[in-house]
C-alpha cells in the first residue's frame, strides 16, 4: 500500500529564476529537488527578484517545477486573496514559512489553517549578528509577533544547533525547534596546479552588504603586499555600503587588482570558482552559507569568520577562520599568498575532503522527514 505524500506548501518572497536573494532560494530549490523526502511541495512566491525586476514566468497560475513541485508566482497586490485561494486549492498538511518579515509571504501565510501545521525556518534572521541590522524596526516587529503567540504555535526550523541556540535564546521561552540540514549543492573537485607562490585569486560571492564584510577585505587589502586579483561577484543590496567599497578600490595599491564581475546566476557559479585559488566571506554572520560550502567541495579553500557553522577550518587544512579584524584577516591572505603550487594543492584538496565528509545526505533526508511529519 503506497503511503500518502505530505503536501507541503511553501512560502518564501522569492524562488528560480529569482537568484538575486541567495541562500533561502538555494535552501529551497535544493530541498524541492531531493525526490527521496517524499512530499509533494506547492510553493508561493513573488514574480520579482530582489531588486523588484519582474521574472520571465507566468504570474498568479501553478506552474509545474519538477515531477514533486509546482510554484505559483504571485504579482503584486491582493496578497491576502492569493494566498486564501491557493490555500483552498491544495489543502496543505504543512504550511512552511521560509523567513519573518515579509507580510504577503511570512506572515499572512501564519493566519491559516488553524489544525495545519506550520513551521517556520528563520533562514538566519535570529542570529545576533543578523538582528543588530535594523534593529528597532525589527523589535516593533516581534512585538506583534509575540503578541499573536505564534512562537508558541509553530515549529521553527534551525539548520545547525548554532541557529536552534539562537533561536531558543531570542525567545528566551520555551519554543519547539527541528533541526535539519539544508541540502547543499556540492560540485565535483578541480585540480589547481597552477597557484604561483606570491600571487593570489581571490573571490567573494555574496550580497553586497555590511554582513558580508566586503569592505573589511577591501581595507585589509590596501595594506597587502602580495600580488592580489580579488573578483567581487553578488548583486548590490546596500547602495551607500557600495558606494564605501568604490572608494577604497579606487585607493588600491599596484599589487591588487580589484574586479567586481556584476551578479552571478546559479549555473555560472561553478566556472567562476575554480577560476579562482581562494573564496573569502568574513561575515558578520552566517546560517549555512552555501556559497561556503560550494566553494569548499570544488577544491576552493575559504577564509571566513568565526560566525559560520564551519569553524576549524585550519585545523583540517580547508581554509582560516579569522576574527573580524584586518590583522587577522591579512595574515590569512598572506598565508595564502605565500603558497607554491605543491602545497596548495594539498590545502585544495583537504578542503573538498572536508566538506564531503561533513555532508551525510540520508541524515539530513530523515531530518527533513521528521520536520514536515504530521503524524509526530
Amino acid at each position: 500500500m503506497q503511503t500518502k505524500q505530505t503536501v507541503v506548501l511553501i512560502c518564501i518572497d522569492w524562488f528560480e529564476p529569482a537568484f538575486r536573494a541567495g541562500g533561502p532560494i538555494r535552501s529551497v530549490a535544493n530541498l524541492v529537488r531531493q525526490i527521496a523526502v517524499g512530499s509533494q511541495y506547492y510553493i508561493f512566491c513573488s514574480n520579482r527578484d530582489l531588486n523588484n525586476e519582474v521574472l520571465d514566468v507566468k504570474s498568479d497560475v501553478w506552474i509545474d517545477y519538477n515531477a514533486q513541485t509546482k510554484v505559483f508566482y504571485a504579482s503584486a497586490g491582493n496578497s491576502r486573496q492569493k494566498f486564501a485561494m491557493v490555500y483552498n486549492q491544495i489543502h496543505p498538511n504543512v504550511i512552511y514559512v521560509n523567513g519573518l518579515y515579509s507580510i504577503p509571504f511570512n506572515v499572512i501565510p501564519l493566519l491559516y489553517g488553524k489544525s495545519v501545521k506550520k513551521v517556520v525556518a528563520p533562514r538566519g534572521m535570529l542570529h545576533e549578528g543578523a538582528l543588530l541590522q535594523k534593529k528597532w524596526k525589527k523589535k516593533l516587529f516581534f512585538i506583534f509577533w509575540r503578541g499573536m503567540g505564534w512562537h508558541k504555535k509553530v515549529v521553527f526550523h534551525a539548520t545547525n544547533e548554532l541557529e536552534k541556540r539562537a533561536i531558543q535564546k531570542f525567545f528566551n521561552t520555551p519554543v519547539q525547534v527541528n533541526v535539519a540540514e539544508n541540502f547543499p549543492r556540492l560540485f565535483e573537485f578541480h585540480r589547481n596546479e597552477n597557484k604561483q607562490k606570491g600571487v593570489l585569486r581571490m573571490l567573494s560571492l555574496a550580497l553586497i552588504s555590511p554582513m558580508k564584510n566586503h569592505l573589511l577585505v577591501l581595507e585589509t587589502l590596501l595594506h597587502c603586499y602580495y600580488k592580489v586579483h580579488y573578483q567581487i561577484a553578488g548583486p548590490v543590496k546596500d547602495a551607500a555600503y557600495w558606494e564605501q567599497c568604490m572608494t577604497l578600490i579606487s585607493k588600491m595599491p599596484e599589487n591588487v587588482v580589484v574586479e567586481y564581475v556584476g551578479e552571478i546566476p546559479p549555473h555560472q557559479v561553478e566556472s567562476i570558482l575554480v577560476k579562482n585559488d581562494v573564496f573569502v566571506m568574513p561575515s558578520e554572520s552566517e546560517n549555512y552559507a552555501h556559497a561556503i560550502i560550494e566553494a569548499m567541495s570544488s577544491g576552493c579553500p575559504v577564509i571566513t569568520s568565526k560566525h559560520t557553522p564551519w569553524n576549524q577550518l585550519q585545523l583540517h587544512q580547508a581554509g582560516i577562520n579569522v576574527e573580524l579584524n584586518s590583522s587577522e584577516l591579512l595574515n590569512a591572505i598572506d598565508r595564502f599568498a605565500e603558497m607554491n603550487a605543491a602545497e596548495f594543492e594539498v590545502w585544495s584538496l583537504k578542503s573538498h575532503e572536508y566538506i564531503m565528509s561533513n555532508i551525510q545526505m540520508n541524515s539530513i533526508i530523515n531530518q527533513h522527514k521528521a520536520l514536515f511529519s504530521v503524524n509526530s
